[in-house]
């Protein structure tokens, strides 16, 4: 009897067809996850927050990662900080200069002063795999640090050139 059950079994195997896998939804929270995992397999630090944002940390510096929630494919990357406060009004300028001249060549970071005078860098990524991070990340997150070292070494020059 078990012999006949097991090639019964077997013999459904071959012949039925099998339901669709269907995937798990892309969430903002398993995209977050996936993101976390690897990040942490590249060596950092890196945790997800309650709003699904993962901070993480490289060189003692913190950025955060925020899956974008009306696109599945994109997402960007930040300082968890402003770079700097700049508010006099001629040091804006040449901080600004700084800003223009260093974006134009890093196609997907964008920098901006705010009212307030306070710096700020992001990076928008977008992925063709939504929980595929590897692909786009090291280039785009290298333009990101690569933008905020030479804005810092540009307005540390042009401050102690000009003071």
């Amino acid at each position: 009897l078990q012999r006949a059950i097991t090639e019964f079994v077997h013999a459904m195997r071959r012949t039925l067809q099998r339901p669709p896998s269907v995937p798990l939804p892309v969430t903002t929270r398993l995209r977050a996850e996936a993101y976390r995992d690897y990040l942490v397999s590249l060596g950092y630090t890196a945790e997800v927050h309650i709003n699904d944002d993962v901070i993480f940390t490289v060189d003692w510096d913190d950025f955060w990662l925020r899956p974008d929630e009306t696109s599945d494919e994109d997402l960007i990357i930040a300082p968890t900080y402003y770079i700097t406060i700049v508010t006099d009004p001629g040091k804006r300028a040449r901080a600004e200069s700084i800003i223009n001249r260093i974006t134009d060549g890093l196609y997907p970071v964008k920098m901006w002063i705010d009212f307030y005078g306070a710096v700020y860098a992001t990076v928008k990524i977008h992925l063709s795999d939504p929980l595929d991070l590897s692909k786009e990340f090291v280039a785009n997150f290298g333009a990101l640090r690569t933008a905020i070292n030479r804005f810092r070494a540009e307005l540390t020059a042009n401050t102690t050139n000009h003071a």
